[in-house]
């Protein structure tokens, strides 16, 4: 069981948690931490973890020991040392003083609280870049007609989705004069100004664009945020001319003039998404987050930042102010919808719950006239007659996912090749063969006076402390238990926190053998798949052999993809493991094929780790909901488009550089180096057609555990692979 949390535990090991932020000091010597602790440490406290996870600052002592672990794992070529962290918490590569934790070479049933290529949308710079690259290589386009074009079929097939309102706009490429096709569809007009000094007409494309511009470096809390002129930019003799100097990274964004206001204050969205793997894309939305106000009336004129500037950090002074002076500035309809719902308005407080946002803007502006639906500029219909307030907030947060997938989508070429990358970099070719990703962000958005949703900004290592004062913060405006509930999903999600029905068996020698979950029955039927009758009794005896060494047997592995790896092999499982990757790899290594790409390949290792991990994320996932893989139409269809156009950009890439007059297809194919990747598109389509097996095979309605039981999954196997003959629970557990 090579992903499971338990696979290398035993009865004499707990648990255990690394917390790499203790081995990081800023330049003031202080210790860096991630305010999540105050919340994850208890959480993981209560699940049995041991280690340094449970406080926010360390001790001298402590920051020590910690270093001195971190260091061994950028030295390890094993990845599993002592003491081994069966959870690794680390600040990303790019913070000062952090390690690099793509130099650890970490085994497949540890986790890691990172993600390959997570930078192209967590910071501000490469966001800008990777959206527009989308446009440029006309992926944004394709995403944008696959919506529309979904959209329309939803419509027309009578789909239960069909009270989604249908886009105007042509799937011919043409749209109306005021529509923009690219970037600024969900995310405002943004340019690196390093970049846009060097092209010939950038005054022109400032000064036909917007008259305000927000100007943002890399910094957190609203810090290095200014709103500015565009005279004041083209004035070379300026101030704010010389900080753009003085900084070249510096982002020069749209300042959207006209945002959609509750009692005449601005407002922004926080939300949360998760992304676990991306290749293939697996990536969560939270259903829950918050409204976020400004504390001073909006002014689109206004050079107060607390006018124009969400951020909590830099409200918050201001907002106890407006507590104390109680001052709301709204109209009858507002009030009236907020006694309704038993909300507080702003200023008085200075955050909503998502939810309750939906539903009272959806109470506040929904249309009175009958047969009328109201369309934003960006193609999102956000006002259907007829409908009550929480159907318009379900059409509202159906644009807002819409938007935060399509980021997603626009990225997927990036993440896929840091993960390939990265992966060649540690002499692996999947990313099964590495530790469990989980990488949480926040998600920045806004909504204007049209109702079109924005993409403002994305951030890694987001702020998770409770903001509420207890005894004085009104229950709409609480925070803690959303953020308590959401990292708990979390840490279930990515398999983290062990599931009650696994842990030791004991045996009366006092040995142990651990219960592993039900996703376990996976690598069995790919080991009798690949293998054979014959070579599984050769694989038996290997592992009897090895139960006999405590230092385990060594080996070479050679993975089902072509992956050569260094290994130590401890215990039965890996030795068997061993073996089933050696005869995978051989021309007639399997009995049944994939059904999908017409029954030519056998099902590879990486390929079962994928869909194991997949599986245990779709039975653990809490209140986490998928985007990707999703049943959603628009969804996978959006996401397929973005696979196809990573594997167009790889194959070019690599015809540029090695492989010339190399095709792509569906399956898997030649790269560089002599290693055989899986193209996007097949890792992709693989997935889907894991989770339509699951709601296909009606025998899966009937086992008491539904779509996660072990009886499932076999069922879910039989019909992936071609081939008559089924392999039943009863043979299996024989």
């Amino acid at each position: 069981a090579p992903w499971s949390l338990q696979s290398q535990s035993a009865s004499w090991r707990p648990l255990r948690c690394l917390n790499a932020y203790d081995a990081v000091t800023s330049h003031n010597g202080r210790r860096r931490a991630w305010n999540a602790f105050a919340i994850l440490g208890p959480m993981l406290s209560r699940a049995g973890y041991r280690g340094n996870c449970f406080s926010r600052v360390g001790s001298h002592t402590r920051h020590s020991l910690v270093l001195s672990e971190v260091q061994a794992l950028q030295n390890t070529v094993q990845g599993c040392i002592l003491p081994f962290s069966d959870v690794i918490f680390t600040p990303n590569f790019w913070a000062p003083a952090a390690p690099d934790w793509r130099q650890w070479r970490l085994m497949p049933c540890q986790r890691i609280n990172r993600i390959w290529g997570i930078d192209h949308l967590s910071n501000k710079t490469k966001l800008v870049e990777t959206l527009h690259a989308a446009t440029a290589s006309g992926l944004l386009d394709d995403l944008n007609m696959e919506g529309r074009m979904a959209r329309k079929d939803i419509a027309r097939d009578g789909d239960q989705r069909q009270d989604i309102e249908v886009t105007r706009d042509s799937i011919d490429g043409f749209s109306a004069p005021n529509r923009v096709i690219g970037t600024r569809r969900f995310f405002p007009a943004s340019h690196i100004w390093a970049s846009l000094s060097q092209s010939a007409d950038w005054k022109h494309t400032l000064r036909s664009t917007s008259s305000r511009w927000l100007l943002k470096r890399e910094q957190h809390r609203g810090d290095g945020v200014r709103l500015v002129d565009v005279a004041d930019i083209l004035d070379e003799a300026s101030a704010v001319s010389a900080a753009l100097a003085a900084h070249p990274t510096t982002v020069i964004q749209q300042f959207l003039e006209a945002p959609l206001l509750i009692a005449g204050l601005k407002f922004s969205l926080r939300l949360y998404s998760l992304v676990t793997c991306a290749l293939p894309l697996r990536v969560y939305i939270y259903p829950e987050g918050f409204a976020l106000f400004a504390t001073d009336r909006y002014d689109p004129f206004s050079l107060e930042r607390t006018s124009f500037i969400t951020n909590a950090f830099v409200n918050q002074n201001k907002a106890s102010r407006s507590r104390r002076r109680g001052h709301v500035s709204s109209d009858g309809a507002e009030e009236l919808a907020a006694r309704t719902l038993s909300l507080v308005l702003p200023p008085r407080v200075q955050r909503w719950r998502l939810s309750d946002m939906l539903v009272f803007l959806a109470a506040v502006h929904a249309p009175k006239d009958e047969g009328h639906a109201t369309h934003g500029d960006n193609g999102n219909a956000v006002h259907q007659s007829g409908r009550n307030p929480r159907a318009q907030a379900s059409i509202l947060q159906r644009s807002i996912q819409r938007v935060v997938l399509l980021t997603w989508a626009s990225a997927l070429p990036q993440l896929s090749r840091a993960s390939r990358e990265g992966l060649m970099a540690l002499g692996l070719s999947s990313p099964a063969e590495w530790a469990t990703n989980f990488e949480l962000l926040g998600v920045d958005l806004l909504i204007d006076a049209e109702w079109n949703v924005w993409l403002i900004e994305m951030n890694g290592t987001p702020s998770l402390a409770p903001e509420e004062e207890p005894g004085i913060t009104p229950p709409c405006a609480r925070d803690s238990s959303i953020k308590a509930a959401m990292l708990m999903d979390t840490l279930t999600l990515a398999d983290v926190v062990p599931e009650e029905e696994e842990g030791i068996t004991r045996d009366s020698a006092g040995g142990g053998t651990p219960r592993l979950p039900p996703e376990a029955v996976l690598f069995s039927l790919y080991e009798r798949n690949a293998m054979g009758p014959a070579l599984i009794g050769r694989a038996n005896d290997s592992s009897k052999a090895s139960r006999g060494s405590s230092s385990g047997v060594g080996f070479r592995l050679v993975g089902a993809d072509g992956e050569r790896s260094n290994r130590s092999a401890k215990g039965s499982t890996n030795a068997r493991l061993a073996m089933s990757a050696r005869v995978s790899t051989s021309t007639a290594a399997c009995s049944r094929r994939w059904r999908l790409g017409g029954c030519r390949w056998c099902p590879l290792w990486s390929e079962v780790g994928e869909l194991w991990r997949a599986s245990i994320e779709e039975r653990r996932a809490g209140r986490w909901v998928p985007l990707s893989p999703s049943l959603d139409a628009e969804w996978r269809r959006m996401v397929a488009r973005a696979a196809h156009s990573t594997d167009v950009n790889d194959a070019m890439k690599a015809r540029r550089v090695m492989m010339e007059g190399d095709e792509v297809e569906s399956g898997p194919m030649e790269a560089r180096h002599g290693v055989r990747h899986k193209s996007a598109s097949w890792s992709q389509a693989l997935l889907t057609a894991w989770i339509d097996a699951a709601f296909d095979e009606q025998r899966c309605s009937e086992f008491s555990h539904g779509h996660h039981s072990e009886a499932c999954l076999m069922a879910r196997w039989n019909k992936m692979l071609c081939g008559t003959r089924e392999v039943g629970l009863d043979e299996m557990r024989r």
